[in-house]
């Protein structure tokens, strides 16, 4: 049947004028064979937006900058790290989007199979790095939870993440997750909920 319909489709398409082609909505194929699939006005799912302020905070760490090194370029070289932190080797299963950010961050967004009751992004987490205000020795990383779309709670893979994340940045991986800006900051204190 779903043959004849296409065929159909085909032979309709071929025999109509090139005008009315340009104005033809695609069918959509399978269980409704035949309706027509209107073009979505949303916007891309995908879209970083600001965290609401009380999203749980998943990670706080403080890194010092070293002796001899400059302020900036630390915040430079830990930014660098995050952005470039292989999350998906981490979550190797886990369909997963990530965005370096605007001010050095990165938005990592869970996804799923879309459905009409739910969208395709399953939450997140995302990753604020920058100088503390008024210390400009002091390299602040703060990791928050975005539940936005989150049905099921994403708790195994947020520890993942953030536990690779933590034991990369102090050089405990041996360049597994790439090399840690060990020259320019340290980790002086860290917290996370699985530690």
């Amino acid at each position: 049947m779903m043959a004849k319909c296409c065929l159909f489709v085909y032979v309709v398409l071929s025999c109509t004028a090139p005008t009315t082609v340009h104005s033809f909505l695609p069918l959509h194929v399978g269980r409704r064979a035949g309706t027509r699939m209107r073009p979505s006005a949303a916007s891309s799912p995908f879209e970083t937006e600001p965290l609401a302020d009380n999203e749980e905070i998943l990670l706080k760490m403080n890194l010092s900058v070293e002796p001899g090194a400059d302020p900036e370029d630390a915040l430079a070289k830990v930014q660098a790290y995050t952005q470039a932190f292989p999350f998906a080797a981490v979550l190797p299963v886990q369909p997963l989007q990530y965005l370096p950010t605007h001010e050095g961050g990165v938005d990592v967004l869970f996804l799923r199979k879309k459905t009409k009751e739910k969208g395709s992004v399953d939450g997140g987490i995302r990753f604020f790095v920058s100088l503390v205000d008024g210390d400009q020795t002091t390299v602040d990383v703060e990791v928050k939870r975005n539940s936005k779309g989150q049905v099921v709670n994403k708790m195994f893979t947020e520890k993942m993440v953030i536990q690779a994340y933590s034991e990369g940045i102090q050089g405990n991986a041996d360049d597994k997750y790439g090399h840690a800006p060990l020259e320019y900051a340290k980790v002086r204190s860290m917290f996370h909920p699985w530690m």
